[in-house]
């Protein structure tokens, strides 16, 4: 599966993050940041581009993790 975005800040709360997709190609069509390996979502916004293991660190009781 390929996920083409269109935005991205990369922002981290102090909560947990509602869903994880990860383990698969993202691309974010952002010249800085062409690729990222995990995107986390709350409350319907992305508030994460980053690697695996650094948004997998976001995870709660809550959390839901999709494996592309």
């Amino acid at each position: 599966m390929i996920v083409f975005l269109n935005f991205a800040q990369p922002i981290f709360g102090a909560e947990p993050v509602g869903v994880i997709f990860h383990n698969g190609s993202i691309l974010t069509m952002n010249d800085k940041q062409p690729e990222v390996e995990a995107i986390a979502e709350k409350e319907g916004r992305i508030v994460a581009l980053r690697d695996e293991v650094t948004v997998l660190q976001k995870s709660g009781s809550g959390t839901s993790t999709i494996d592309l």
